[in-house]
């Protein structure tokens, strides 16, 4: 059944990736289409949008993106295959607003296959993916994530704009019309050459780069300036996490972590281990200013 949540993530790879295929169509076909214009406005929506959507689909907003992910293991088959089919949904309708915004057809980019346009797509998009992996990888904060989002993106664009239209993503290739699977225009530019740069930057990064004990999540919320986050290890090897939010701590409370395995040795040393692990691992104590000003009227 298709629940708020999952609905909510379909609909946020829709908007997004529309979004950011109306924004390159208007700049691109603008008077200041230049490459580096191009590669600045989508840097920018894709800042933009994975602030927003981040924290509800991860804020791929692209084919090659996800399908890279799915290599890694890092997404299921059922959400990847829904995830790419809403995707291009989204450049497909971002292209017939566009159409009816200027009244007129989008020329489509008569390109046949070259390798070296397919070359340049495939490493900006694998700079893009590399940038995105490390984000992600690294837990990036909200902020933090979209920036390098947006940055790897800019890079990517001027990379493959270096012998192409400059498009690093399936979906926009759709709304470009630089993609026809069926016409003379050579798929393999804009689709082929993407999809393989992802699979390698996600990979790559995965491989050589990341922590491998690290978990993958490009779903990190920012952390509230007042909430801390204590995780501790009892005699049993079991991680804990003490969530100390800031209805339970005021400005002025002192935190007080106790090392559960100093305890535990110094416990067995005077001949009191026991064979119940030590669970109380954090003790807050709150100095309010009430409390001050009673003791110094004592």
């Amino acid at each position: 059944m298709l629940g708020r949540k999952k609905l909510a993530m379909l609909v946020a790879e829709f908007l997004g990736t529309g979004i950011l295929t109306l924004v390159v169509l208007s700049v691109q076909r603008s008077q200041l289409g230049l490459a580096y214009f191009v590669a600045i406005a989508a840097g920018l929506t894709v800042v933009t949008l994975t602030y927003a959507f981040s924290g509800v689909s991860g804020a791929h907003f692209n084919p090659a993106l996800t399908f890279a992910l799915w290599t890694a293991r890092r997404i299921k088959t059922v959400p990847a295959i829904t995830f790419i089919a809403v995707q291009l949904l989204g450049a497909w309708a971002a292209y017939g607003l566009y159409r009816y915004f200027v009244n007129t057809d989008v020329q489509a980019v008569n390109q046949g296959f070259s390798g070296r346009i397919m070359v340049a797509e495939a490493i900006g998009t694998m700079v893009f993916a590399m940038a995105w992996a490390a984000a992600a990888y690294n837990r990036f904060e909200t902020s933090r994530f979209a920036t390098v989002a947006g940055l790897g993106f800019i890079v990517a664009l001027i990379i493959a704009s270096a012998a192409s239209v400059g498009l690093a993503n399936p979906a926009l290739a759709v709304g470009a019309r630089a993609w026809e699977v069926m016409g003379e225009n050579g798929w393999g530019n804009y689709f082929l050459g993407p999809v393989l740069g992802a699979i390698i930057g996600v990979n790559l990064y995965g491989l050589l780069f990341a922590n491998p004990d690290a978990p993958f999540s490009p779903l990190r919320r920012r952390a509230s300036a007042r909430t801390s986050r204590v995780t501790t290890t009892s005699s049993t090897d079991t991680d804990e996490d003490v969530d100390l939010e800031d209805d339970d701590l005021s400005d002025n409370d002192e935190v007080e972590v106790i090392d559960v395995d100093k305890t535990i040795n110094k416990n067995a040393k005077l001949g009191r281990a026991t064979a119940e692990p030590v669970t109380k691992v954090v003790k807050a104590k709150k100095a309010t200013k009430k409390k001050t000003s009673a003791k110094k009227q004592r």
